[in-house]
């Protein structure tokens, strides 16, 4: 992690002194390492990029750490964004995102945010239900604006070895995506069929 200590055993941060740090800043204190993130964001991207015969494309969870500064140096390794609140989308037009390169995810989307993300043209929603795929439809026959859409889906599958209620894929311990087994992503795709405004371009699984 690029963590080193001193003479006198301080521990050391990217050449910075943790104690001269929390002395400067206060207690308690996150310190990111730039370069050591920018390393490994890059690192992450030219890793699928040259296993993956097809056109790939990374995308950052905002969610994971939302601190603008954080993001700017993801953004500059050449990763795109995840976004799944109004605040994390305007949040990521203010960065330079454009909306080709967001994908917007999670389980409750406001209207509000449905009707931003038609605004600004983001890639691809990700549906996690038949009620959010209605929704959508709605919002976009009133903007008369397409949407591309990928289905989330929950395939009920747990882990070897994982609990069920920590498994994001299981039925049983998880709200998230449409039910493989229970046949409503096929159900799915049946209403997409007559839905002009909707284009389907693919599947997302946790």
């Amino acid at each position: 992690w690029n963590l080193e200590t001193s003479d006198s055993g301080e521990l050391i941060i990217g050449g910075c002194s943790s104690i001269r740090l929390s002395e400067t800043f206060g207690t308690p204190l996150h310190v990111v390492h730039e370069q050591r993130l920018r390393n490994t964001a890059a690192a992450f991207l030219q890793a699928i990029q040259t296993k993956y015969p097809g056109e790939v494309a990374v995308h950052y969870a905002f969610k994971c750490n939302p601190v603008p500064g954080v993001i700017k140096i993801i953004k500059n390794a050449g990763l795109k964004a995840e976004v799944m609140s109004e605040f994390e989308l305007l949040l990521a037009l203010k960065l330079g995102y454009s909306g080709n390169e967001i994908i917007v995810n999670g389980p409750y989307k406001t209207d509000r945010l449905i009707t931003a993300c038609l605004e600004n043209k983001i890639r691809f929603i990700n549906v996690d239900s038949l009620f959010e795929l209605d929704k959508i439809y709605s919002i976009g026959n009133t903007l008369n604006r397409n949407v591309e859409v990928l289905l989330r889906i929950n395939p009920d599958f747990i882990p070897s070895g994982m609990n069920n209620g920590s498994v994001a894929a299981s039925r049983s311990g998880s709200p998230f995506g449409m039910d493989l087994k229970g046949g409503e992503v096929l159900h799915a795709l049946e209403r997409i069929k007559k839905m002009k405004s909707i284009t389907f371009r693919g599947f997302h699984f946790h």
